[in-house]
């Protein structure tokens, strides 16, 4: 793979890693927020 492919990738996961903790830290799943805010 290219490096911009490389970097695009890195890129995303990061963006979908901070939306998940956004999510997790704000919905509680089951009554208990999974992760502490940032």
């Amino acid at each position: 793979m290219s490096r911009f492919t490389l970097l695009m990738l890195q890129l995303l996961v990061a963006i979908v890693a901070v939306l998940l903790w956004q999510l997790f830290t704000s919905v509680p799943i089951g009554g208990v927020k999974l992760l502490p805010p940032f």
